[in-house]
């Protein structure tokens, strides 16, 4: 048989008056049957001819049903609806045991489905699940996932601060992306599990953005910047959580924040810093009077850029216009124009005011009139 069965509560069914189908145990218009010790609802979509219209791929007759294995199964049913929402719940989120005041991790226990209990791996006890009341479950394990949560956001909001202050790196954002798809699921289903939560449907809310942000390779610090930054404001809205969530995320945000100008630098080099032509390296050379400009404008990023040795990234991004691998294959492949142009650039570039005090200066001039020579590189 094909069977395709209901699991969600539904409006009841009217029922047929042609045939008295409450004394049969079908009162609310459902039909119960198990197949493999397991108990499915069945909506009764109509009663013809003495045959109940269900969705099985085979209608029942309504003299074949029994009353009293009707009514056992709708109790079966109810218990197994029980324990499946309880075990979605603690397989997912945990358990906190109150005799002992302790939470368990969903990795330190085991679901029996046959007996309906939870093993416990390291004390070996085992807990029937009818006696767990689950609505207390969610309020005693409420407290304890708001601060891993908290724990989580602030971590993804470290990796964010790695991530926008790098030159560009693919493999970096693969793994920030991973970091916050799998906190997004988790905000998804918390949000669900708690579905009249403001704090958790706000941190969800403000999450969505920033995934939806980051589902392009090469997300704006901006648009990063102001997202988190309503987010905070947000979550002020929601003081009953502040002690155990709000505020380390509220902190967090704020030492975001004062990175700002230092994260706008690092971003805007990031915007060609992993690319490779004469317009990339005309984007650098402007970039590079924007530097030298930096400390009288804003000489608080300058230090911290200085800190980070930032100027080390100049001498690595020019070196590849001057790798003679890459040279040779630009002329192989007929872009003689390109090479000399680019070359011609670099040349200009470190002949430039801003550059001279740079100690990879002279030596990068020596690989540029080395270049020149062996591949007759001449306006």
């Amino acid at each position: 048989m094909n069977y395709q069965f209901e699991s969600e509560n539904s409006n009841s069914y009217k029922i047929s008056p042609q045939v008295d189908l409450e004394r049969r145990g079908m009162g609310d218009g459902y039909y119960f049957i198990e197949v493999a010790k397991i108990v499915f609802r069945c909506k009764i979509a109509g009663v013809l001819d003495g045959y109940l219209d269900i969705n099985l791929k085979e209608n029942v007759s309504v003299s074949s049903v029994n009353y009293e294995q009707q009514m056992y199964l709708r109790d079966e049913f109810e218990i197994q609806r029980k324990f499946v929402t309880a075990r979605t719940f603690i397989e997912k989120i945990g358990f906190y045991d109150v005799a002992s005041d302790s939470f368990y991790t969903p990795d330190q226990f085991e679901f029996d489905f046959a007996s309906r209990s939870i093993f416990f791996i390291d004390s070996g006890l085992e807990l029937d699940m009818s006696s767990v009341d689950i609505d207390r479950q969610k309020s005693l394990v409420y407290r304890t996932e708001l601060e891993s949560l908290g724990q989580r956001v602030n971590s993804f909001l470290d990796s964010s601060v790695d991530f926008f202050g790098l030159i560009y790196d693919y493999n970096v954002y693969l793994k920030v992306k991973s970091e916050l798809t799998d906190l997004f699921v988790s905000l998804v289903e918390l949000s669900d599990f708690y579905p009249l939560d403001e704090t958790i449907t706000c941190v969800r809310d403000y999450f969505t953005q920033i995934l939806i942000l980051f589902k392009f390779p090469k997300p704006k610090v901006t648009e990063f910047l102001s997202v988190i930054c309503e987010f905070k404001e947000g979550l002020k809205d929601y003081r009953i959580s502040k002690a155990v969530f709000s505020k380390s995320i509220i902190q967090q945000i704020r030492n975001i924040r004062s990175l700002r100008s230092y994260l706008l630098v690092v971003s805007r080099f990031s915007n060609f810093g992993d690319r490779y032509n004469f317009h990339a390296l005309l984007e650098f050379f402007n970039f590079l009077i924007f530097y030298s400009k930096l400390p009288e404008a804003d000489s608080k990023t300058a230090k911290k850029l200085a800190q980070f040795n930032f100027e080390k990234k100049f001498k690595r991004y020019l070196l590849v216009y001057l790798d003679s691998k890459r040279v040779m294959q630009l002329l192989s492949e007929g872009d003689r124009i390109s090479v000399t142009n680019e070359i011609n650039l670099v040349e200009k570039i470190l002949e430039h005011s801003d550059l001279m005090d740079y100690n990879f200066v002279p030596d990068l001039k020596e690989r540029v009139t080395a270049l020149k020579i062996a591949f007759h590189l001449y306006k």
